[in-house]
């Protein structure tokens, strides 16, 4: 019976041998794919500010169509590293989620044995502890040693009796410190399955920037082949091209800056609109490019569409100053798209083109181009309800802007009158 209980209490011994090394194991193993991973990122990111560096000193370029083709192609370079790094993060999230699933079940597995193990165990004290208590109450001392044959054989049977009342204790007390292994390691399983669900999320929130990657690389690559369509590659075309937006930008802002004292004056009567009417159509009027020709008569024909804000902003005086993005309006449901199937030639903002060829006001474009898949002439659309003011610019640029409140405006230029 003795050599019974030593082996259940070696068994207790074991127990924390076996959590400890379950975790080294997995712990070397996901540190030598993390080390492998952080040596594949920081070449990327040394990568990556060589192309910083050299698309922030696109601006102090002269503005030549190599020039910009060149910064488009670090742009686009750029854009793929971080891609690449991105797809790297997701790789390493999604190896982490396989290895803690793996560490979940093996974790979970063990629990289970060692509950079954603290189980039987537990019995078989138990068991130990009644017979212990039966013969302490049906056997006194003065008993024990008169059934004793000779005074070596009760010194013999005493001494072992003791020894499994103290051998009980120790398999108590190891019993208590299983119990609390079992409990740390219980903790932890509940730890492990957080940290899971924790990235399950950080996975989908790299997937959703990786989303948001391939959409702005799929957009510089679109806009690189616009420059080179629209200048067939041509230095000539492209210095026409800048000269162009110049004189488009300086007259859009003279003109609605002009157009809003004129309404503050009462000079001017507007027209009511509801959102979706129709308020002009789609034109090349104004300082466009590629100009209009005999042989292409409908070159050039998008709608800039810009939407103002006078919150802090001095609407009354500098109009064009208080610009903000209409992607905010249009995904608030405050504005509609002025067009109903179009694509952007060029964004809002710092965009590829602004931001190097130095034409632009504080290298910023102010407004969305659009440009209708329907073609020359489709319907441009009040983006909501308001009051409809037209005027045309210093080039003969067509233009309609609609006032929605005292702190909402839109505009909508290169358009065409409506025939009546």
């Amino acid at each position: 019976m003795f050599k019974r209980f030593k082996r259940l209490i070696a068994i207790l011994f074991i127990i924390p041998l076996l959590f400890s090394t379950f975790a080294v194991f997995a712990q070397d193993d996901l540190q030598s794919e993390f080390d492998k991973k952080q040596e594949e990122l920081q070449q990327i990111e040394a990568r990556k500010k060589e192309l910083q560096d050299k698309i922030a000193q696109a601006q102090y370029q002269e503005a030549t169509l190599a020039n910009q083709i060149s910064y488009l192609n670090n742009t686009i370079y750029l854009t793929e590293l971080e891609i690449s790094e991105t797809q790297g993060e997701i790789i390493t999230t999604q190896d982490q989620l396989i290895a803690l699933g793996e560490n979940i079940e093996k974790l979970t597995e063990k629990l289970a044995n060692l509950e079954d193990s603290i189980g039987a165990l537990t019995r078989a004290l138990q068991a130990r502890i009644r017979e212990a208590y039966k013969l302490s109450r049906t056997t006194t001392s003065w008993e024990f040693f008169i059934s004793s044959e000779t005074v070596d054989s009760f010194i013999r049977r005493y001494a072992y009796i003791s020894t499994l009342q103290y051998e009980d204790r120790k398999l108590m007390q190891q019993m208590v410190d299983s119990q609390d292994i079992f409990s740390e390691q219980r903790d932890r399983l509940e730890e492990l399955k957080q940290e899971k669900e924790e990235l399950k999320k950080q996975l989908e929130d790299q997937k959703a920037v990786l989303g948001q990657q391939q959409a702005g690389l799929s957009q510089q690559k679109a806009n690189k082949q616009y420059i080179l369509q629209v200048t067939e590659n041509e230095e000539a075309r492209y210095q026409e091209l800048l000269s162009s937006l110049q004189r488009d930008e300086a007259a859009i802002r003279e003109a609605i800056n002009g157009l809003l004292r004129q309404i503050a004056g009462n000079v001017l009567e507007g027209t009511a609109v509801k959102r979706g009417d129709v308020i002009g159509l789609v034109g090349n009027t104004g300082a466009v490019y590629p100009r209009p020709t005999v042989d292409n008569p409908y070159a050039g024909a998008h709608v800039h569409f810009s939407v103002f804000t006078c919150d802090n902003c001095p609407c009354a005086t500098n109009l064009w100053s208080c610009t903000t993005n209409p992607r905010s309006h249009i995904n608030n449901g405050t504005l509609r798209w002025p067009l109903d199937d179009f694509y952007i030639s060029q964004e809002y903002g710092y965009t590829w083109f602004a931001a190097s060829s130095g034409y632009y006001s504080d290298s910023f474009h102010n407004g969305i181009d659009l440009v209708s898949n329907d073609g020359y002439g489709a319907a441009v659309r009040a983006g909501a309800d308001g009051t409809v003011y037209y005027t045309v610019d210093g080039w003969g640029g067509h233009g309609a802007l609609i006032k929605h409140s005292d702190n909402l405006f839109t505009a909508y230029w290169h358009i065409q009158p409506v025939q009546q």
